[in-house]
C-alpha cells in the first residue's frame, strides 16, 4: 500500500530485507537521457513481524551502484519531506542514465552522519533512447567530488583577488614614487607647504605622519617588523612521516607536508604503503592511517577521494575524524601485504 503525500504516492521500501534480496523500483528506472528523474519512496523497517516507517531525522539517503558498463555512480540528492513518515524525493542525476541495461549491482543507504545505518539493495534498468544521437560513454559519477571541487574553487577565488590586488596596490605605488621624485628634484631648500629633497641622511627622534608616507625602500627595525609580520602568515612543515599512526597497513615511503597560507590550511599526503588485511571489492571501508594534524580540525575537505590503483583497482576513500578510511570499488579483490601509492590532498 502506498502513502500519498503533498500529491504524490510514495513506494514503500523495507530495508530490513536479506541482503541477498533485491527489491525492484520502477520509479528508479529511465531512459537514457533523463535528468533528476524524481523517485517518490517511503523508507519502511520491521521488527517482530510488524512493519513501520522509519523516522529520518538527522539521517540522509545515499543512492550507489555500478551500471551496465561497469562503472560506479553515487548521489545523495535526495530530500526528506516528512521525516516522521520516511517520506524521501529522490532526483536522479543524468550520469545515473548513460549506458543502456540493467545495473550490475545498485543500493540504498541510510546514513547518520558518515555511518551507515541500514543498506537495502534495489534493482534499476536504463532503457535506449531511440529518439537520441549521442556518442557519450559512461562516466564515474560521484556527486561528493563535484561538491569538493568546487569547495577547491571557493577556496581559491579569493587568494586570486587578494593577489590582483596587491599587484594594483604595487603599480600605484611605483606611479606615486615617480611622480614624488620629479617635484623633489625640481627645489634645492625645505619650503612649508611644499615637496623637499633632502640629500643627506636624515634623522628625526619623532615624527607623526597624519597623512600618507611612501617610502621606495625600508630598513633597520620597521622592516624587520614587516618581514615578521608576513612570515606569520605562511608556515610550512617541512616533509615528515611524524604524526602519521599507521593502523591496519604498514608504512614503506608514506610522508606527508603542512603549508599554511593566511587561514588556510593544506596538507599533502603522498608515499607508498602495504595493507594488513585483504581488500576485498565492496567490502566495506578499513581503517588504514591516522593522521595527527587532522585531529580535531573542522570540515576537512579531500581533494580525490577516488583513486585509481592499478588497471582493475579502483579505491575510495574516507575521512572518519582523523582516520583514513579505504573501501575497493573496483573490479578486483587486493590481497594482504598489497602494495600500494597513495597521493592525496586535505584542505580546512
Amino acid at each position: 500500500m502506498t502513502e500519498k503525500y503533498a500529491g504524490h504516492h510514495y513506494t514503500p521500501i523495507d530495508t530490513t530485507l536479506p541482503s541477498d534480496d533485491t527489491t525492484a523500483i520502477q520509479e528508479l528506472s529511465g531512459r537514457q537521457g533523463d535528468n533528476m528523474r524524481t523517485a517518490y519512496l517511503q523508507l519502511m523497517q520491521t521488527s517482530g513481524g510488524v512493519q513501520s516507517s522509519w523516522n529520518l531525522s538527522g539521517y540522509t539517503i545515499k543512492l550507489s551502484g555500478k551500471d551496465s558498463a561497469g562503472v560506479v555512480k553515487t548521489t545523495t540528492t535526495a530530500s526528506v519531506v516528512n521525516a516522521t513518515k520516511g517520506l524521501v524525493n529522490l532526483s536522479i542525476p543524468s550520469a545515473f542514465y548513460q549506458a543502456a541495461g540493467d545495473y550490475q549491482r545498485a543500493f540504498l543507504q541510510i546514513l547518520k552522519d558518515s555511518q551507515v545505518v541500514s543498506t537495502v539493495n534495489v534493482g534499476i534498468s536504463v532503457y535506449e533512447n531511440g529518439l537520441a544521437i549521442t556518442t557519450s560513454q559512461s562516466e564515474l559519477y560521484l556527486d561528493s567530488v563535484a561538491q569538493a571541487e568546487q569547495s577547491a574553487l571557493a577556496l581559491y577565488d579569493p587568494l586570486t583577488t587578494q593577489t590582483k590586488a596587491l599587484q594594483t596596490a604595487q603599480d600605484a605605488m611605483t606611479t606615486e614614487l615617480k611622480a614624488m621624485q620629479n617635484t623633489i628634484e625640481s627645489t634645492g631648500v625645505a619650503k612649508v607647504g611644499s615637496n623637499q629633497t633632502f640629500s643627506g641622511t636624515q634623522t628625526f627622534n619623532n615624527a607623526t605622519v597624519t597623512g600618507t608616507l611612501t617610502a621606495n625602500a625600508l630598513a633597520g627595525n620597521a622592516l624587520a617588523a614587516i618581514q615578521a609580520m608576513v612570515g606569520g602568515l605562511v608556515s610550512d612543515s617541512g616533509v615528515t612521516a611524524k604524526g602519521l599512526t599507521m593502523i591496519n597497513a604498514q608504512n614503506k615511503s608514506l610522508r606527508m607536508r603542512q603549508v599554511k597560507i593566511g587561514t588556510v590550511n593544506m596538507l599533502f599526503l603522498t608515499g607508498s604503503l602495504t595493507c594488513n588485511n585483504a581488500l576485498p571489492k565492496w567490502g566495506g571501508f578499513q581503517d588504514f592511517v591516522k593522521i595527527g594534524p587532522l585531529e580535531g580540525q573542522p570540515n576537512v575537505m579531500m581533494l580525490n577521494p577516488l583513486q585509481v590503483a592499478d588497471a582493475n583497482s579502483t579505491l575510495w576513500l574516507s575521512l572518519n575524524g582523523a582516520t583514513l578510511q579505504v573501501q575497493e570499488v573496483g573490479d578486483q579483490s587486493n590481497p594482504a601485504n598489497w602494495y600500494w601509492n597513495l597521493m592525496q590532498i586535505f584542505i580546512w
